[in-house]
């Protein structure tokens, strides 16, 4: 399986190029040199991403494989925010990877994939002045997700595990929310994955009408 969790704990200090229209955030800016700067943007461009947001690189898990990543402004729409993720490499990280021949674009030392652009999806679940984004897939409706995660941050998960002591969950480790059963099972079943560091737990949740229950819980491990 390959992952790309570093991303999510990277902080971006903001760079300002006043030649762009728009401000891009770039995590390092010793990583990044001045013509990367300009070639990256024009890149994710060439690629279907007009409006950069945040640059910034990590690892892969497993594998330890170098990359970088571009991610566009974020667009909202009631409880839904929606942005594009495009990954992309350095031409002296081929021994990780290749670029596909005749699919590949090319700016400066960067070459990237049109296979490699994601439209990510994250639902706005709120309480009072909380806000929590929650990365989803397909058939985790928002209601789902909401109960989910204010039955987490009340401490109202019922232990039907194994254990007998129920686990602590940490609201805002939670990295996504995935379904697991089929969508027409009388009780639905997900996989709530939290994430710190380069490992994290995988909680196997199921829907009960409106009682969240805990069913199991493993380890993953980079």
């Amino acid at each position: 399986m390959f992952l790309l969790y570093s991303w999510m704990f990277f902080s971006y200090p903001v760079l300002v190029n006043a030649q762009r229209p728009a401000k891009v955030e770039w995590q390092d800016k010793k990583f990044f040199t001045e013509a990367d700067r300009s070639a990256i943007p024009a890149l994710a461009k060439m690629i279907g991403i007009r409006d950069p947001k945040r640059v910034f690189h990590g690892k892969s898990i497993p594998g330890s494989c170098p990359y970088a990543m571009i991610e566009s402004t974020c667009s909202e729409s009631g409880h839904l925010r929606t942005y594009l993720q495009l990954i992309f490499y350095r031409d002296d990280w081929k021994k990780c990877v290749r670029p596909v021949s005749g699919e590949s674009k090319r700016v400066g030392r960067w070459f990237a994939d049109s296979t490699d652009l994601k439209t990510r999806r994250e639902w706005k679940i709120e309480e009072d002045h909380w806000v929590k984004y929650v990365p989803f897939g397909d058939g985790v409706s928002y209601e789902d997700a909401e109960i989910i995660i204010l039955a987490i941050k009340h401490r109202q998960v019922a232990n039907r595990s194994p254990e007998n002591v129920l686990p602590t969950i940490g609201t805002m480790d939670i990295t996504s929310i995935e379904l697991k059963a089929s969508a027409d099972s009388a009780d639905r079943t997900f996989e709530v994955i939290t994430s710190k560091g380069g490992s994290g737990e995988i909680y196997v949740i199921r829907l009960n009408g409106h009682n969240v229950e805990l069913l199991e819980t493993s380890i993953w491990i980079a």
